[in-house]
């Protein structure tokens, strides 16, 4: 026989499941905010990143349009050198003092650019060395700004006439005497000169700069130097992609930049982000580049605390819900062995265990009651009809006594029934009730009825021992079939 149980197999298992995974759907969707608002965070990192570079491009173009000074004795405190056919100049000593003049010196500053053009620049008498001189003053500030912001790879002026000015001085190591034009049959080139109110963004590249001997990917922004309505050069600003997008995130994958002219989203792009500073002509996409597998390991790194609590959580909800389920079983196994099968009443053992917890008033009465002829009941009706009797004589016990009262079948049809209370009178009532209900519709189950006989005593409290109280409900129950049955003996 199977006991009761509060939780079915089934829900034992299954509901600290759906918990376990409610759990864990919720740390899943906290992880993805978090990494959703990193993203985010990156993206306005970059935005803010090349604002800044904008105004620092911008800064620089406006000294190139505004700022002509001729100051061919600056170029004298720089080396010179002549190599293929390309001049090559540079400080003499790299930390410059700006304005040796001023009272108050200010600090020197590690400078680093260099100046390339062809070979006629190493002589202070040609057209180009006097059009660098009216430049030159510009070249310190070149290499101080290019220092501001990591991502920033490099800084040039690249003028119409062959020379260049670029910091660090590292970015015109690979300047030859054709730089300026090949430069020239550029697309970006172009797109400077007609594009005056806007900042130009080359396209992607990843071949031709080097930095510590390893490949990046960069792209230039450009802006014109226009004087007198003639376009005399550009100003260009190269940015170094992997580190404007790799700063120092939580991100367990990276976030890439894409050139729209040149390739398509890739499928696994999500979060995808046009890039849009105004005064920028840009024509680029920011995304999240998605590996799963990534994602995933650091998703259980991320959250090993939060998934071993879900597996905490799991297994104590199992082993809560047996813990239920072993207490109803017992539970429902004790109540059984103290119970009849059959009308649900006591046992002589439920009984008896009951009655020792039972608080007691001043008097108790404990009352045998016996179905007058049950053998002839059985044999002349059958077994099943008398099975109907003795429920019937059980449920009206029970609905006639009190919820404090205490009723039990100790066997074949014998039943056994305690009453507590302040008075003698009173529990002969309840009795006397318990009787009449007997007797009421005994009519209903055999034609002629049945009838109880019954034997009661009643003590006080304090005198009140079971064994010998029900001896004596024993003999006034036999006093009542000796003398007629259907009499209830005091």
């Amino acid at each position: 026989m199977k006991g009761k149980r509060h939780f079915s197999h089934r829900f034992v298992v299954v509901a600290p499941l759906t918990l376990a995974m409610t759990v864990l759907v919720l740390a899943i969707n906290a992880y993805l905010n978090a990494i959703n608002r990193e993203i985010d965070s990156e993206y306005d990192r970059i935005d803010r990143s090349l604002q800044r570079t904008t105004r620092l491009l911008t800064a620089i173009d406006y000294a190139f349009n505004h700022y002509l000074v001729a100051r061919p004795d600056l170029l004298l405190s720089h080396n010179r050198k002549v190599e293929d056919g390309v001049c090559r100049m540079w400080p003499i000593d790299p930390l410059l003092n700006l304005d040796e003049s001023r009272d108050v010196p200010i600090p020197s500053i590690d400078f680093s650019y260099m100046i390339t053009a062809d070979a006629s620049l190493c002589d202070p008498s040609s057209r180009m060395y006097q059009r660098v001189a009216s430049r030159v003053i510009l070249a310190p500030s070149l290499s101080f700004l290019h220092d501001l912001d990591d991502e920033i790879f490099g800084i040039r002026y690249i003028d119409e006439s062959g020379f260049v000015m670029s910091s660090p001085a590292s970015r015109a190591a690979k300047i030859d005497r054709d730089f300026v034009s090949i430069i020239k049959t550029r697309p970006y080139w172009r797109d400077t000169a007609q594009n005056k109110d806007k900042i130009t963004v080359s396209r992607l590249s990843s071949t031709s700069l080097l930095i510590d001997g390893q490949k990046r990917q960069v792209f230039a922004m450009t802006l014109p130097v226009v004087i007198d309505g003639d376009y005399r050069g550009m100003v260009e600003l190269d940015v170094n992609t992997e580190v404007l997008l790799s700063k120092d995130s939580d991100l367990p994958n990276l976030i890439k930049l894409v050139d729209l002219r040149t390739s398509s989203i890739p499928d696994n792009a999500v979060h995808v982000k046009h890039l849009n500073i105004p005064g920028v002509e840009f024509h680029h996409a920011v995304y999240y580049d998605l590996d799963i597998r990534n994602e995933i390991a650091f998703f259980f790194s991320f959250k090993v605390y939060s998934l071993l609590g879900i597996v905490f959580i799991y297994v104590l909800s199992t082993v809560v819900l047996i813990y239920f389920n072993s207490d109803a079983e017992k539970t429902y196994f004790k109540d059984l062995a103290a119970r009849d099968p059959m009308t649900g009443l006591l046992n002589r053992r439920g009984f008896q265990s009951l009655l020792q917890r039972t608080p007691h008033q001043q008097y108790i009465a404990l009352a045998i009651l016996d179905i007058d002829d049950f053998k002839h009941i059985n044999d002349t009706h059958g077994h099943d009809v008398g099975d109907n009797v003795i429920c019937y004589v059980a449920d009206q016990i029970l609905c006639s006594i009190r919820q404090a009262d205490i009723a039990a079948r100790f066997g074949g049809e014998e039943f056994v029934i305690y009453l507590t209370g302040d008075s003698e009178q009173k529990l002969q009532q309840i009795l006397l009730r318990v009787r009449a209900a007997l007797a009421e519709y005994a009519s209903r189950l055999l034609e002629r009825g049945f009838t109880v006989s019954g034997g009661v005593d009643i003590t006080k409290a304090g005198q009140f021992e079971f064994e010998t109280a029900f001896k004596r409900a024993d003999d006034k129950l036999y006093q009542a079939k000796t003398n007629g049955k259907d009499k209830l003996i005091f």
